[in-house]
């Protein structure tokens, strides 16, 4: 849910943000318009080329390690999903699920580890 509350937000700066430029452009004429749309042009050019060099350059959340520590007891239940879930197809997954359980008198332990992506290989 707030990802599409950011999501709204930022398609409503967005919209604002060029009727506002259109309605200034109008104001100043067409010749400083231009030089004004240049310059802006030029700053959202570097702006994108650092953000794509930090996307090239940032580490995966992929190649994550996992650790998980649990104790149960009496009747107490614990489910552990450790390692990579939902990611792309055929990105690799790199990167340790360390998992540590104890379970004391009725209590229970589920343990599920590693690559939890859904794929579409075949089984073998």
């Amino acid at each position: 849910m707030a990802r599409h509350v950011r999501t709204g937000i930022g398609a409503g700066v967005t919209a604002a943000a060029v009727i506002g430029l259109g309605v200034y452009f109008m104001m100043v004429g067409p010749d400083k318009a231009d030089k004004i749309a240049s310059s802006i042009g030029v700053l959202v050019a570097v702006v994108a080329l650092a953000v794509t060099v930090y996307g090239l350059t940032a580490p995966s959340p992929a190649g994550r390690r996992v650790s998980q520590r649990a104790t149960a007891s009496d009747r107490g239940r614990i489910h552990q999903i450790g390692g990579s879930t939902g990611i792309g197809e055929g990105t690799a997954v790199d990167g340790a699920v360390t998992q540590r359980a104890t379970a004391a008198g009725d209590g229970a332990v589920t343990q599920v580890g590693g690559d939890q992506a859904p794929s579409s290989a075949p089984p073998p």
